[in-house]
């Protein structure tokens, strides 16, 4: 689905991202890292807001480049930035149709889609309130739900549980879990429990490079998650000094 080698972002004299080669296939797929890692811009990399500086990136076969039409990937694929702007006035399924329009969601596909993508993040009964007048979490999920209206077979989260209560994570996590079973699901936050209990593998960044690959087992130290996550860091962190 997804193939990096050698990513390499820069801006002036500072990398985003310095080096960066991995495969993420469908499945619920992890970017964890501290503020600052690389992961929101390997994010946006891949949802072709920005050109790599060196490196390859290829999405569902398609070569992320100057010279490539970003349309035909964005057709394909679901984008939650961390601060998505929402259109107050709208309401959440006036919002979600509006991004399934720019994602070319078929016309006579619609009357499904959206209300599908409501339902699936629990504001079927919220659908014409305006935003405005939803709380900062229900925002937080009308965003999920433009991300994945139309099933696409990207979706790329970037914190997608900020704002959710416990509850609402947990229900977040149970759909991530039923979208990577057909789709390559891209999932980036600082917290280790959002990225660890919904991922089948998870990535580690730091300053820009990757410091760990495996599943959320292989990164525990003794049973441990943010122990072996803490210890991941520390060691990548020596090494590099």
């Amino acid at each position: 689905m997804i193939q990096i080698e050698d990513l390499t972002v820069r801006y002036r004299a500072r990398h985003a991202l310095a080096g960066v080669t991995a495969r993420f296939d469908v499945g619920v797929n992890g970017l964890l890292g501290p503020n600052g890692a690389g992961k929101s811009t390997l994010v946006r990399v891949l949802a072709t807001l920005i050109t790599p500086t060196s490196g390859s990136a290829e999405v569902l076969g398609r070569r992320l480049d100057a010279a490539s039409d970003p349309r035909e990937i964005r057709r394909r694929l679901g984008y939650l930035p961390q601060e998505l702007g929402y259109y107050p006035r709208f309401t959440a399924r006036e919002f979600v149709e509006h991004f399934a329009w720019l994602k070319e969601v078929p016309a006579a596909g619609l009357p499904d889609a959206v209300p599908r993508a409501l339902e699936r993040v629990g504001l079927a009964d919220r659908a014409d309130e305006k935003i405005r007048r939803l709380s900062g979490g229900m925002r937080r999920r009308v965003g999920i739900a433009q991300a994945i209206v139309g099933e696409p077979p990207v979706l790329l989260l970037d914190e997608p549980a900020t704002g959710l209560d416990p509850e609402q994570r947990m229900e977040f996590r149970q759909l991530l879990a039923e979208l990577g079973r057909q789709s390559c699901v891209i999932v980036s936050s600082h917290l280790v429990e959002d990225v660890a209990k919904a991922c089948d593998r998870m990535w580690v960044l730091d300053a820009g490079r990757p410091v760990f690959e495996g599943t959320p087992a292989e990164l525990a130290a003794d049973g441990d998650l943010e122990a072996g996550y803490r210890a991941v860091l520390s060691s990548a962190r020596e090494e590099a000094a």
